[in-house]
């Protein structure tokens, strides 16, 4: 047999040192590095050594050597570390779990890489950069969960200009924001111009944000609302339907551009002013179906032709509690496309012509208050047609407190405070109950 364990050669006889010496039991081939194994019940035999950084496997229930280098089955480790030169960590589906710190050059976890400072994606490894107190954000920000501002109402996106930084989505040098169905805050801070594109969206301006340009609500059923204090130096323009500017009381913009259908202006009080630009007017509704109120309205700095402070081109608008401060021409003026007006409990000061210049059919002028008018107070011009003053108070007027013209007929007027006369030239219209003595 071969590798078996036997006794050296001595001769015939043993002496009681060859007996117990330990040159006397030997493996047969024996080298340095070899093992001994029982291989029967009976026999001991010699595994010769492995190769370096071989294990001792089982293999029939023998002894071997193998070259597998992974521990596929092991117990709990419970000291240790490892090291460099560990190679991989593969646990397949299982979970790794520590209390403590995990640090490293990089971090992969499916299609998420965290590399130093910045944290993407394994097709844009560079969206975001950390730093002390400051994230910045490289890429488009689309957010479907809930921002709570100190637990006040919930925001699903937040817009911080921070300390007179930009913000730009779409369109380079601008801050356009595309947003949809969802409710944006935009912190208080300096900023370009501001676009929302898309349907259904709700943009709060904390208050004191100032913006250099324009600002657009293109998309239907948008929201803008401006805390106290916000300066717009671009025109505020109305495109879409449905859609609506809300301001604190105290809000001021170059102007107001009521384009789109069903579009709504609350100015929450008379601190906020829509002061028109050179040719711009303060207020401008082309859209049909809208509601200005709580607001007030100026233009001072005639344009090309000049302008109004306020002007009605769409059917059927409603101006409520519109105070007009000063106007280069008219305070109020509706053109032939503002028919089927609402001019309710306005309040009209200083126009450098008419108060009111109406020119459109079917207006109702009720509860106003016309205050210092370089021509006519209201004048209901041609086309006026079945138009309405009624409960108003006209005063310190150059012309007529209130002219008719020829081709204005049935209109009426009636129950007026006026400083003047009524010059009636239609000879349709019901003039009555006005007390037209001086003031």
């Amino acid at each position: 047999m071969a590798n078996e364990l036997k006794h050296g050669s001595v001769g015939t006889e043993l002496t009681q040192a060859e007996w117990e010496g330990i040159g006397t039991h030997v493996v047969a081939n024996q080298a340095v590095g070899d093992i001994i194994y029982a291989s029967t019940t009976s026999q001991l035999r010699r595994l010769a050594k492995g190769t370096d950084t071989h294990v001792l496997i089982l293999a029939s229930g023998i002894p071997a050597w193998s070259a597998t280098t992974g521990v596929t089955t092991v117990g709990a480790l419970n000291g240790g570390s490892i090291t460099s030169g560990f190679g991989t960590i593969d646990t397949g589906s299982s979970a790794i779990t520590t209390t403590g710190l995990i640090s490293g050059g990089s971090l992969d976890v499916d299609d998420v890489v965290v590399n130093g400072a910045t944290i993407g994606h394994t097709d844009d490894t560079d969206l975001m950069t950390v730093a002390d107190g400051v994230l910045t954000v490289s890429g488009a920000v689309d957010i479907q969960g809930g921002y709570s501002n100190g637990g006040g109402a919930p925001y699903d996106g937040v817009v911080d200009a921070g300390g007179g930084g930009n913000w730009t989505t779409a369109q380079a040098g601008d801050d356009a924001l595309d947003a949809g169905d969802y409710t944006m805050l935009i912190k208080g801070g300096a900023y370009s111009t501001l676009t929302v594109s898309t349907d259904d969206a709700r943009i709060v301006v904390e208050p004191g944000a100032t913006f250099s340009g324009a600002v657009v609500l293109s998309g239907n059923d948008v929201t803008l609302v401006l805390g106290a204090g916000c300066a717009m130096s671009g025109l505020i323009t109305l495109s879409g339907n449905n859609c609506s500017l809300i301001c604190e009381n105290g809000v001021d913009t170059v102007g107001v551009l009521l384009s789109g259908d069903f579009g709504y202006l609350n100015g929450g009080g008379w601190e906020s002013l829509m002061d028109g630009g050179s040719g711009v007017n303060g207020i401008n509704i082309t859209g049909d179906d809208c509601i200005v109120e709580n607001v007030a309205a100026k233009n001072t700095s005639p344009g090309p032709g000049t302008h109004s402070a306020t002007r009605v081109a769409g059917a059927r608008a409603v101006m409520r509690t519109v105070k007009v401060l000063q106007a280069d021409i008219a305070g109020i003026e509706t053109t032939s496309g503002g028919t089927d007006l609402l001019i309710d409990g306005c309040f009209l000061l200083d126009s450098d012509n008419e108060g009111m210049y109406i020119a459109g059919p079917r207006v109702r002028i009720i509860g106003c208050h016309v205050l210092s008018a370089g021509g006519d107070a209201i004048a209901l011009k041609s086309a006026a047609d079945n138009s309405l003053v009624i409960g108003c108070v006209v005063q310190d007027q150059t012309g007529d407190s209130v002219e008719i013209d020829t081709n204005s007929e049935n209109c009426v007027v009636v129950g007026n405070r006026l400083d003047g006369a009524v010059d009636d030239n239609s000879g349709t219209s019901t003039v009555a109950s006005n007390d037209e003595t001086a003031f």
